[in-house]
């Protein structure tokens, strides 16, 4: 009876298998649309990608918010949605990974629902953006290096930058004590009033050309930052070497605050506002192989108006003849 029943799930598994080599299995795929309050945005483009050269389902959705297709598939789909007024907003899954555990398909999927929230463009404004990947000036290693987020370069004398909004400094360790990957990162803004806040990761969004809240906080801007790397040999960073601040969360957003002006009280009086977003990383650096120079990497975007407002409008780049930062990794907005 053992036998009957192995030699039974062993055809079931092949069964599966050659259905996903022939053509796949049928699925039913409803997308429902919502705004940021959940309610359904009617008539919103929609469209979805099966990912079997089928024909590409698209369409718009009812007065429920609600578009389905149905298609055959190996597992993988992706799709999305977009409508005047909003950002797009994009998804993709493995239906294989949406299915109770050890169950398997036979004929085609259980029905698939996605919802898609669409959020509505408020006031994009022109911004410095750009996304930095350079390293740092070999005969600077272990000193303070000043960048400037306006020239998107390093200060005088090792580019073309005039104010150092931040001070950057990477030191690196005796390989013979630790590992040529080990190292320290320390960002410092020297400027009373500057610096950055740590975003909430609940507060942003994936999959969609707005990714982080428009404004950012008023308060909070934390000036000292570090973050060590110690592989290998040892874990975590020595006590006595983490210096004052916070510690960086490289695969975490920031708020940005610069060029900060004070009155004689210590008020606020204005300042220059900005992000640095979370793609793969967000301050992402390296401190470099033996006779290596560190690099140091990550996107930023500063509004020069001094309000508070960090939402771009991708269409006007103050860096003249540079894309939006971002541009090639943006799925095409869907549909």
């Amino acid at each position: 009876m053992r036998r009957i029943i192995v030699f039974g799930a062993m055809l079931g598994i092949a069964a599966t298998a050659m259905a996903k080599y022939t053509g796949g299995f049928q699925a039913r795929v409803t997308i429902e649309v919502v705004d940021e309050e959940g309610r359904p945005i009617p008539d919103a483009r929609v469209g979805l990608d099966f990912n079997l050269g089928d024909p590409f389902p698209k369409g718009l959705t009812d007065n429920a918010g609600r578009f389905t297709a149905e298609g055959r598939t190996l597992g993988l789909i992706s799709g999305g949605a977009g409508k005047e007024g909003y950002y797009g907003s994009w998804f993709r899954v493995d239906l294989d990974e949406t299915l109770p555990k050890g169950v398997r398909v036979r004929r085609r999927y259980p029905d698939y629902t996605r919802r898609i929230v669409l959020r509505p463009i408020g006031n994009p404004v022109p911004m410095y953006a750009y996304e930095f990947h350079k390293c740092l000036p070999e005969e600077a290693e272990g000193v303070e290096v000043g960048f400037d987020f306006l020239k998107a370069d390093w200060v005088a004398p090792y580019g073309k930058g005039e104010t150092a909004d931040v001070l950057i400094c990477v030191t690196t360790f005796d390989p013979e004590k630790y590992d040529f990957h080990s190292g320290k990162i320390i960002w410092r803004f020297p400027r009373k009033g500057d610096g950055m806040v740590l975003v909430n990761p609940e507060d942003c969004w994936d999959n969609t050309a707005l990714t982080m809240p428009r404004f950012a906080p008023a308060e909070g801007y934390e000036p000292n930052w570090w973050d060590g790397k110690i592989r290998g040999l040892r874990k975590g960073f020595p006590e006595d070497q983490r210096g004052p601040g916070k510690e960086l969360a490289p695969f975490a957003p920031y708020f940005l605050r610069i060029r900060s002006e004070l009155d004689e009280h210590g008020n606020l009086v204005k300042a220059l506002y900005g992000k640095i977003i979370k793609r793969d990383y967000s301050i992402g650096w390296s401190p470099g192989f033996k006779n290596s120079p560190p690099t140091i990497a990550f996107i930023y975007y500063v509004n020069p108006d001094g309000t508070r407002n960090v939402e771009f409008d991708r269409k006007r780049n103050l860096f003249e003849g540079v894309l939006h930062p971002i541009e090639k990794y943006l799925l095409p907005q869907w549909p």
